[in-house]
């Protein structure tokens, strides 16, 4: 290994005076000496000095420097160098270690190393890597004593693997921090994280009712522990027949006037206004009466509107508006068998109705039509294996699985031909 030797490090490293015993003499001999692989060992065992693992930071290797920002033992000077590595491993692997070290702090331990934990989070807080980040954030969001400055930098992030977290939990987010971010724009998994905090002020739930967003709003009528004042509420509803996302929200609202209550019935599916009547057993017999004979004057075609307010519908619909519709998704949701928010999708993306989708899955040739169905979308084999096992629960020797390398298991002339049937 060329280079510097550890005697050049002597000044810059961390600790103070050095111990020459046979121990060191070894590491010192092998972070000198030693090749790639003896140096990397070494950069991993738990009693290496600190200026040792300073000088092995400072490696040509990045399998060295990798090891180095792994070890627990590596003093914070070092970590503080490698969050700034130009190899995405090493510095995921700083951000990992800060897992484990951010929510061990006490206010009793030193205060110069832990202004210097702190000062390798706020570097990772801008990594050019979004699950580096998210590290950070994840780790963060709920502790009291963080810098205010890092929890805004990740507040403020553009993915949402990071700022949710912060957005959702962080003690040190107050209410000028959050209508700032609220009105200088921030997206709306980003706005519902915030209307899912805890005790929302009055002044922070109109902000987000200000944005009309289709994902925060609702999250903020089901959160019961915010303040909604009374012009706010208003004004949700006023602007609800425009937000069909919003209606089962605010039928499960509780205390609303009987006012509100007839405005909300006004535009709500013949299925909400039930909900919205059993909900409010103040209403008189007649008022009941009245709007359920309004709502069956108002809507003709009582299956479309069902669909219409359906809350996965609309979150499909918000989804496909916001680009989200992959395989990842799909995949997710197919998992957890939300069936309505996958045929909608589907339904979606190859220009069939929910009504021929559906079918097409749940009739005797389901699986062909969940393979024809992830050709026509191109989200893939694994996806169709996936629709086949955990949405339709199909028997096991029925499913039809990937041929090698994970083809589609059926021609493309017959995958064409069963999506003809379904026009």
């Amino acid at each position: 290994m060329s280079g510097p030797s550890l005697s050049d490090f002597y000044k810059t490293a961390p600790s103070g005076a050095v111990v020459q015993d046979a121990g060191y003499q070894r590491a010192k001999r092998i972070a000198e000496h030693g090749t790639v692989k003896e140096r990397a060992a070494l950069a991993q065992e738990g009693d290496v000095p600190p200026e040792v693992l300073y000088f092995l930071a400072n490696d040509a290797s990045k399998e060295v420097r990798q090891a180095v920002a792994g070890n627990d033992g590596t003093p914070m000077q070092a970590d503080l160098l490698l969050a700034e590595d130009k190899e995405d491993d090493v510095r995921g692997s700083v951000g990992s270690k800060m897992e484990r070290i951010l929510p061990s702090l006490s206010g009793a331990q030193n205060a110069r190393a832990t202004k210097m934990v702190f000062q390798v989070a706020e570097v990772l807080a801008q990594d050019r890597l979004p699950t580096v980040r998210a590290l950070i954030a994840q780790q963060v969001k709920a502790l009291p004593d963080v810098p205010h400055d890092l929890v805004m930098t990740l507040a403020r992030d553009a993915e949402a693997i990071v700022s949710v977290p912060v957005l959702e939990f962080s003690p040190l987010l107050k209410e000028e921090d959050l209508v700032g971010l609220i009105t200088t724009g921030i997206n709306s998994e980003a706005l519902a994280a915030v209307a899912r905090r805890e005790n929302l002020t009055e002044t922070v739930s109109h902000a987000i009712v200000e944005t009309r967003d289709d994902l925060a709003v609702p999250a903020l009528l089901a959160n019961r522990t915010a303040e909604i004042g009374q012009e706010t509420m208003e004004a949700i509803v006023e602007a609800g027949d425009a937000h069909p996302s919003w209606h089962q929200a605010l039928v499960q609202r509780d205390g609303m006037s009987k006012d509100l209550v007839v405005k909300i019935a006004a535009y709500a599916s013949e299925r909400l206004v039930e909900q919205l009547i059993d909900r409010n057993r103040d209403l008189d017999s007649g008022t009941a009466d009245l709007l359920r004979q309004s709502v069956r004057d108002r809507m003709q075609d009582l299956e479309m509107a069902w669909d219409r307010n359906d809350p996965e519908v609309v979150r499909a619909e918000i989804f496909n508006r916001d680009g989200k519709l992959n395989a990842g998704t799909l995949t997710l949701a197919a998992g957890r068998g939300e069936e309505t928010f996958v045929i909608h999708a589907l339904s979606i993306m190859t220009g069939f109705s929910d009504q021929s989708v559906r079918m097409a899955l749940q009739g005797a040739d389901g699986p062909k039509a969940a393979v024809a169905m992830a050709w026509k979308t191109r989200l893939g084999m694994d996806f169709a294996t996936v629709l086949q096992t955990d949405l339709l629960r199909l028997p096991a020797e029925t499913i039809l699985q990937p041929q090698d390398g994970g083809d589609y298991p059926l021609s493309a002339s017959e995958m064409q031909s069963l999506l003809g049937l379904l026009n």
